[in-house]
């Protein structure tokens, strides 16, 4: 018999008037611990996703990663937030309302905890907040236009403040992942040298520097992996447009967050800045 693992969940109401700490080994577990806590009668409650996705039955509950926010609604309740910020683009920001209302619906629930938090939000200012969004999104649009070049002459903001004879952005990237495997070998070479059993034993210090030489060899013979971030090769860990997700914490599966972080450094070149400081395993 497989033994069930307990999840932990966050749980609002659809006015996100509050939110609380749920842990459950099951879907009927985690629907009956809700409704207690929000005291509500069980029949014909719902706990949805906040993009809206039912959650129903065990099968999909098992799907579910930990620490997932979840709605729960009554009978003939909507998600006022969602419903708030639709109709207020709508109205007011009618040519990029749809684009503009999808990416706020990515923003991490801590920055949208509560719907009275969004709705203080548009107390002031409104016309000018929506000026600013859409020029973000416009912005976007064009960044996204720029992802595709390639060579130096095409895209020369890209290559602004770098010190490097490399003629297109893949050259680059190859390089810069060369550096950061060079880097991970170096630093792990460091650290274990200051280890006690390196440091008092010369059977254990000769067994590691005949380990690390090896991997030396290995990798110059492998051009440091220079691959990884080249969007052209086949064994790139990002996609063909220079893409690359999080891979989540060393010891998960796969990114839990709501929306899994994805940076793509082809794109411009603040992307390119920060992901010089991204972690494939950053949470």
């Amino acid at each position: 018999m497989t033994v069930q693992k307990v999840k932990g969940f966050k749980v609002t109401d659809s006015r996100r008037t509050k939110m609380v700490g749920v842990a459950a080994k099951s879907f009927r577990e985690l629907l009956t611990k809700c409704c207690i806590k929000f005291d509500v009668k069980k029949r014909n409650v719902k706990l949805v996703l906040l993009d809206g996705t039912l959650v129903e039955n065990e099968d999909y509950f098992q799907t579910l990663p930990n620490q997932s926010v979840l709605l729960i609604q009554s009978p003939g309740e909507q998600n006022v937030a969602q419903n708030f910020l639709h109709t207020l683009f709508s109205t007011l920001c009618p040519p990029g309302a749809e684009l503009i209302y999808s990416t706020l619906q990515l923003i991490n629930v801590d920055l949208l905890r509560s719907g009275a938090a969004v709705q203080k939000f548009f107390d002031h200012n409104v016309k000018e907040k929506l000026r600013q969004l859409n020029r973000i999104v416009n912005a976007g649009e064009e960044e996204e236009n720029r992802t595709g070049l390639s060579e130096r002459s095409e895209d020369p903001d890209w290559f602004m403040g770098l010190e490097t004879n490399a003629r297109t952005k893949e050259a680059f990237m190859f390089k810069r992942s060369q550096e950061r495997i060079r880097g991970y070998l170096y630093k792990s070479r460091s650290d274990i040298r200051k280890s006690p059993p390196y440091v008092s034993s010369d059977q254990v210090r000769s067994i590691i520097e005949s380990v690390f030489a090896e991997f030396t060899v290995l990798l110059k013979q492998d051009d440091y992996l220079g691959r990884y971030f080249d969007r052209s090769k086949e064994e790139a860990l990002c996609d063909e447009r220079g893409e690359f997700l999080c891979r989540g914490a060393w010891n998960q599966e796969h990114c839990t967050r709501l929306t899994l972080h994805r940076i793509n450094p082809y794109q411009s070149r603040e992307a390119r800045i920060v992901f010089s400081t991204w972690n494939l395993d950053h949470w």
